[in-house]
């Protein structure tokens, strides 16, 4: 035992070592324990064979044991398990065709078994379309043996020698051993896929486990960092709204107004997200429709403002919502202040739909008075313009004006976030 667990160290400690998968290792134990048995074994066969005078028979085997020894020094020294386990499948199958040769009277019952081998061998070794040439191939053999050559066979063995008897004895139960052995190789490795599955599968539990833990966590810290945000904005509101009680210019006193309701957009959408589930994302329309009615209210017009909101499902963030509401607040601002002086009813509109990729379009505008004619977003210097310009860009946006009643804008722009 010593003697050949020094054999196999030497030839394969090397290639065995500079492998990690553990099926290659598992078809170079293979190969080379198949190999070193049937070196063994033909070796022993031929010798017998040779004093029972069958010396064509012995030398053919001798030959077949002279090419065979390649294989565990291909394993050695090339260290490729694929061309050794192609050579031993070109010797098998040479091997079993040659049986078939009548003048060698080596064709018996027992070829078909160590076909069997081959096959096994083959499908485990080289996969599934090598084990199909090599199956398709002893097919076409066993049609021929059994047309051609079963009758004669059976006669002959019946009637065998017992030197002959002896011979396909020792024959069957090496092609018998070999099957279990291999048989054995494929459950132990079924048995290693199976742990592995199983270690992966608790490492995986454990991992999301952790994952889960720190998502939760993130989560929590994330809606309260909402919360905060809006209470501070908030704040930041209520101390406008007190200082702006001490402010007597009309003027100054929509400037605080403005300021106020930049603040509230924004307080708005935090407070939206910390009460969403989902904090990737947010109702986008349900925030439009309260943004857009709070400012309407905000400004207290004796005048009868419907609110029309179409919004498509948008899979949006903060990112882009945040400059998105705050076009939206100087926009509806804008016409709440300007587009219905003359009116005692108009119309404040808002689209919002979804363009290929990441492109959106927004649609927004009134049907009141419209501004003069010669007005152009461009040429306009108020603070309200120029943030609505601002946060266009930041969305890599475009704006433009649409000539139809009222006051109407175009605006394409791209999602900022990740989702």
């Amino acid at each position: 035992m010593k003697f050949g667990q020094k054999i196999s160290k030497w030839f394969l400690d090397e290639y065995l070592s500079n492998t990690s998968n553990y099926y290659v290792k598992a078809k170079i134990r293979l190969t080379f324990n198949i190999s070193i048995i049937l070196l063994i074994f033909l070796t022993a066969l031929a010798i017998f064979l040779s004093f029972v005078q069958l010396t064509t028979i012995a030398m053919f085997i001798g030959i077949l044991v002279l090419v065979l020894f390649a294989i565990p020094l291909i394993l050695k020294y090339k260290q490729d398990i694929k061309l050794a386990s192609k050579l031993f499948v070109l010797l098998a199958v040479l091997n079993v065709s040659v049986s078939f040769i009548p003048s060698l009277q080596i064709i018996g019952l027992h070829t078909e078994l160590w076909m069997v081998v081959l096959i096994l061998y083959t499908f485990y070794t080289l996969g599934k379309k090598w084990g199909i040439v090599v199956t398709a191939m002893a097919i076409i053999e066993l049609i021929f043996y059994s047309k051609y050559l079963l009758y004669d066979n059976l006669h002959d063995e019946a009637v065998y020698a017992p030197d002959k008897l002896i011979s396909l004895a020792i024959t069957f139960f090496m092609a018998l051993g070999i099957i279990s052995y291999m048989v054995t190789q494929f459950m132990q490795a079924q048995e290693y896929a199976e742990n592995r599955y199983r270690e992966s599968y608790r490492k995986l539990e454990e991992q999301n486990k952790i994952i889960e833990k720190q998502r939760d966590e993130k989560t929590s810290m994330l809606i309260e960092i909402h919360h905060r945000m809006k209470n501070n904005l908030q704040i930041v509101n209520s101390l406008l709204k007190f200082q702006s009680y001490e402010v007597e210019d009309k003027r100054a006193l929509e400037l605080f107004e403005e300021c106020q309701n930049r603040v509230i957009s924004m307080a708005l959408l935090h407070e939206k997200m910390y009460k969403s589930e989902d904090l990737a994302h947010i109702d986008v329309k349900e925030y439009i429709e309260l943004l857009a009615t709070d400012l309407i209210n905000t400004y207290k017009v004796d005048k009868n403002i419907t609110l029309d909101v179409q919004v498509e499902a948008l899979d949006i963030g903060m990112k882009t919502l945040v400059p998105l509401g705050l076009i939206i607040n100087e926009i509806i601002s804008n016409s709440m202040k300007y587009a219905f002086t003359k009116k005692k009813e108009g119309e404040i509109f808002i689209d919002i739909r979804k363009r290929k990729g990441k492109k959106y379009q927004l649609i927004i505008g009134d049907n009141g008075e419209g501004p003069p004619e010669a007005w152009t977003i461009e040429e306009s210097e108020t603070l309200g313009m120029e943030l609505i310009r601002t946060f266009t860009e930041q969305l890599n946006g475009e704006i433009k004006k649409l000539d139809e009643p009222g006051t109407v804008f175009s605006i394409d722009f791209e999602k900022q976030d990740k989702i």
